[in-house]
């Protein structure tokens, strides 16, 4: 979960970084 200040950050901002992050987590060999 991921809570942000929709003033700064747009939500749909938000949704592309926890998509990133996710799938960074569930494929760590494309952080190498």
């Amino acid at each position: 979960t991921l809570s942000s200040d929709h003033r700064i950050i747009d939500g749909v901002t938000a949704a592309r970084f926890m998509a990133d992050l996710r799938e960074a987590l569930e494929n760590p060999e494309v952080l190498l």
